[in-house]
């Protein structure tokens, strides 16, 4: 092969590698995003079924009396 013939196969080679790496974190990123959204929603919904938990520090022990 010639100089430049090796040279744009080369530039070629990076330019798809490039290509793939950026579809992979992309990929990656919209999956990750799922995940962190899924779990927003699940924490949401804990704290919307949770019931507040009277508990006997002094203060309310001694207004009880």
């Amino acid at each position: 092969m010639s100089d430049q013939t090796y040279l744009t196969v080369a530039y070629l080679g990076m330019i798809g590698a490039l290509a793939l790496w950026t579809w992979t974190v992309f990929a990656r990123s919209k999956t990750l995003q799922n995940k962190i959204d899924s779990l927003e929603k699940a924490i949401e919904s804990k704290n919307e079924t949770v019931e507040t938990i009277d508990v006997n520090t002094p203060e309310s022990v001694e207004n009880d009396s």
